[in-house]
């Protein structure tokens, strides 16, 4: 008889585990089947004329590429929308255009100029017939980091050049989005003290520049540190948050994009996560 009571228990709890599972299977499926994802491709070279004291005998030219990931509304879901305009403002830096579609025509159809206003007799010609001493160029790279029932992430990396400039201009640029509340993740979302976080920056940078051979090469550097400032540009992984500052944010251009990682365990430390991020792995 106690062999049998030990049997039904053992066969209960294996349904349960097995309910579980299913209920955790389900919510990955729903999630996945939540989201859909376009890839776009394009390419545009321009030549076109500048008025004034930056002209020569010669056009000049701009090359831009568009190279993306983009989520796609599903069965009306507009709240997707929030997600879409976000990737817009962040990737394109673009506020005006209402669409993907129009966003990207824009960056194509302008050329990559100090003095764009001034261009004139604008027409798209083939690359390979194109002057590169006088070509500006630019690029959009956007991919998806992370897709799971919890959290998105994108990443969307920058390239431009200005003909004649003396470096090009990158930048490495992030949108995170919660599945499960269906909205953007901004700053303020995981953090209550923004002075506070940016000590925690400033203190883990510091750390960590004195513990390196770059140490001193930073114009940026302060007599008590870094004073590094908290920046809306982060991305979030398992461990913590990730914050990302684009070259002369705070170092200097030669030595790129800069990344400063903080865990979970150090914000709840200084006691600045919000109670959404202290309930829930990400």
């Amino acid at each position: 008889m106690k062999q049998l009571s030990l049997l039904w228990v053992a066969i209960l709890l294996m349904a349960v585990m097995s309910c579980r599972q299913e209920g955790k299977s389900s919510e990955g499926t729903s999630a996945e089947q939540a989201l859909q994802f376009i890839t776009l491709s394009q390419e545009r070279t321009l030549q076109y004329e500048i008025a004034g004291e930056y002209a020569d005998e010669k056009p000049y030219y701009s090359n831009a590429q568009v190279d993306l990931i983009w989520p796609q509304l599903i069965a009306g879901d507009a709240e997707l929308a929030d997600l879409q305009q976000a990737m817009l403002q962040t990737f394109f830096a673009d506020s005006v255009s209402a669409t993907l579609d129009e966003a990207v025509e824009r960056m194509l159809s302008t050329p990559l100029d100090v003095v764009a206003a001034e261009c004139s007799n604008i027409e798209v010609v083939d690359s390979a017939d194109a002057d590169w001493t006088h070509m500006s160029a630019s690029s959009l790279t956007v991919q998806l980091l992370r897709a799971d029932s919890r959290l998105i992430v994108f990443q969307g990396k920058v390239y431009d050049y200005f003909a004649g400039a003396a470096h090009p201009m990158t930048a490495c640029l992030y949108v995170n989005y919660d599945v499960k509340r269906h909205r953007v993740i901004r700053l303020d979302d995981v953090i209550t003290d923004r002075d506070a976080l940016a000590r925690l920056l400033s203190r883990i940078y510091t750390d960590e520049r004195c513990a390196s051979s770059t140490h001193g090469f930073n114009t940026f550097e302060s007599d008590g540190g870094y004073d590094i400032p908290a920046t809306d540009n982060f991305c979030i992984t398992p461990e913590g948050l990730s914050f990302v500052y684009q070259p002369y944010e705070i170092a200097a251009y030669a030595e790129g994009v800069q990344t400063i990682r903080v865990s979970f365990y150090e914000l709840l430390d200084a006691h600045i996560l919000t109670a959404r991020f202290q309930d829930v792995e990400f």
